[in-house]
């Protein structure tokens, strides 16, 4: 498969439902702060349809297809969520570029220590070990390896507007951020491998 645009909204947009990105409402990614516009609940989702099915749903990661409340994830059919509505978030302080604080817990707001990849790789674990005996469909929606560029093991490394961007990071510290992504993925096909869930289990790994 190939994703369905170059930037990440609309290719989130098509993957949710479906269909070419301009056909659900999204030409450009969704910029920080802007709620007047994101995927609306009259669309089809892949959650709401999983959902109906008897499957038990999660997204534990970035969604950016919408921040309001009538574009989120709850609102498309996901059981769970915990994660970043917006492009990306400081990987220690959870804070948008715009100093904004930006982790949620369903549709609130919350402060939870700790750095953002072993964040969203926990949950997804917890969620297996709940639902591994019914269906479930999880959506993992990693941040990284995207700006700002903070490896794992520097929570002193808090990014704030003047250190923030695609600009600012070295290539050492992109490896980290890959290399423990790359780790904590593993930990998660793992779980399915423990609870025996590999033959019954579609696993599909893109990039937006």
């Amino acid at each position: 498969c190939y994703a369905n645009a170059p930037v990440c909204s609309p290719t989130r947009a098509a993957l949710m439902t479906g269909r070419y990105p301009q056909r659900a409402g999204f030409e450009r990614a969704i910029g920080y702060g802007e709620r007047g516009r994101g995927l609306a609940a009259s669309e089809t989702s892949l959650a709401r349809m999983l959902r109906g099915a008897g499957y038990r749903t999660a997204l534990f990661g970035k969604w950016h297809l919408g921040y309001d409340t009538r574009f989120g994830p709850n609102a498309h059919g996901f059981d769970e969520f915990f994660g970043i509505l917006a492009p990306d978030i400081d990987y220690y302080g959870h804070k948008e570029a715009t100093g904004e604080p930006g982790l949620y817990e369903g549709t609130r707001l919350v402060d939870r220590p700790g750095y953002m990849t072993d964040l969203i790789a926990e949950r997804a674990l917890a969620f297996i070990d709940q639902n591994a005996a019914r269906p479930f469909f999880l959506q993992v929606a990693f941040n990284a390896p995207h700006f700002p560029f903070q490896p794992p093991g520097k929570p002193e490394d808090v990014r704030t507007r003047r250190n923030y961007g695609p600009l600012d990071g070295t290539r050492a510290d992109y490896i980290k951020m890959v290399e423990h992504l790359d780790l904590r993925i593993g930990e998660i096909l793992r779980s399915i491998d423990t609870h025996k869930l590999a033959a019954t289990t579609l696993v599909v790994f893109v990039d937006d």
